[in-house]
This record gives structure tokens, sequence and C-alpha cells, in this order.
């Protein structure tokens, strides 16, 4: 998905005669009012990638930029963009696409996870990573094709299952993802925070209990319906 398939971004480069695959699309990063988060979220939709029937993306469209997105950033009052990780900008992201770059290595024929600490010490992860076997095999693939035996690996983890799901292989990263990083992922997992609860808390602030009260009783009466109609079979 490229940014300048379509609109006045397009038709300048063609008045040009330029070739678009000559041309790398730069985009100026543009904040955005919170009071006008549910029309940023208006932009962005969920699709499946053409040539895969189980992948979905969310894909941000406008008059003037279409990309794939993976959350919202956000940052205090009028502060200037600053490239790469800021302490001041908090991420959200769909709780489907939180992942976490682990370094799997092969120790006594069997895989071993763990991520980086303090003073570049590794800090072993192999009783919280509980890997979905369907990807052990892969995975242990991946690792004896290896020279050296190890790599960054990409999982995002399956509340559904209770368990970590390979990604794919991260060749460009030669360390994983430092322990606050891997914790706040977990922090964020746990609060599965949806885009309509944030957008309502974002919203109507002040009113930090009515998210919660509705949706406690929006979960009764789904849990009242579901044992009826068991109970009507």
């Amino acid at each position: 998905m490229q940014c300048m398939t379509r609109g006045p971004y397009l038709q300048g480069i063609r008045s040009h005669a330029f070739h678009t695959d000559a041309v790398l699309p730069l985009l100026r990063k543009r904040w955005t009012p919170v009071k006008d988060i549910r029309h940023l979220f208006e932009n962005i939709k969920s699709m499946k990638l053409a040539n895969t029937a189980k992948t979905r993306v969310r894909v941000y469209s406008d008059d003037k930029r279409e990309h794939f997105t993976d959350g919202v950033v956000f940052c205090p009052g009028q502060s200037p963009y600053v490239s790469f990780s800021h302490q001041e900008y908090l991420k959200w992201k769909w709780s489907d696409l939180i992942t976490i770059d682990f370094l799997a290595e092969l120790r006594d024929g069997s895989v071993r996870y763990s991520c980086s600490g303090p003073q570049n010490k590794s800090i072993e992860l192999d009783q919280v990573v509980v890997v979905d076997p369907k990807d052990g095999p892969k995975v242990l693939g991946l690792l004896q094709r290896s020279p050296s035996g190890h790599a960054i690996l990409e999982f995002a983890f399956n509340a559904d299952v209770g368990l970590w799901q390979f990604k794919h292989e991260r060749p460009d990263k030669d360390t994983p993802n430092y322990i606050r990083t891997v914790l706040g992922s977990l922090i964020n997992m746990a609060e599965s925070i949806s885009e309509e609860e944030l957008q309502a808390r974002l919203l109507t602030p002040g009113n930090e209990e009515g998210w919660n009260k509705r949706m406690k009783v929006k979960r009764e009466d789904a849990l009242k319906e579901l044992v009826g109609h068991h109970q009507r079979k």
C-alpha cells in the first residue's frame, strides 16, 4: 500500500514526468487534537492482505495519505515531533497487534527465550513465554538453520488460547526487546483497552466509572442471553 497511489501527490509527480518507482514518498508527521480522535479512527479501516486470507491489517486513509498503522501515539500539549523513542510519548495499540521481540536460542536441544536487561544481561523468560505448539517446529527449524543457533523472533500473545504465536524473524535486529518494553507490553495486553473505550475515556473526562458500569451491564446481559440460549437447546 503506497500513499502516492492517488491524489494530488501522484498528480504532482506525473506533472514532472517522474517515474513513481524512482520516488521515495516522505510524509510530514501531523498531530491531531484529542477532541478529533473519533474522526481519526473513522479514517482507519481493517482489511485482509491480498496475498493471504489470514493476515488482517489496519490502514489509515484520508485525502492526503494512505498507510498501514498499528496504533495511535499521544504526546503532551504542543510538543514537537521526536524521532524514535521518546519518554513523553504514549502509544496505544490494538491488543492483537502488540508484539514482543524475544531472543530465541537452542540450548541443550530445546528452545530458550529471553529479553535484554540492565548492563546487557539476559533475562530468562522460559516460564513466561509458552509458545503455541503449532509454531514449535517452525521456530526450531529456523534456529537449526541459523549458523549462530539463535535469532530475534517476533511474537504476539493470543489471549483466546493463552499462547504466544510466532510472527516472523527480525534479521534487522541484533538484540531483543528491553525488559521495560516487555513489561509495558504485558501491561497493555492485560489492560486490553479497546478503541471504543479509549475514545470514551478521552472524550468524557471526569466520567471514568461511566464506561465500567455500562460494560458491566452489557456483560451481564450477554451472559444471560448465552446461558438462556444454551438451556433452550
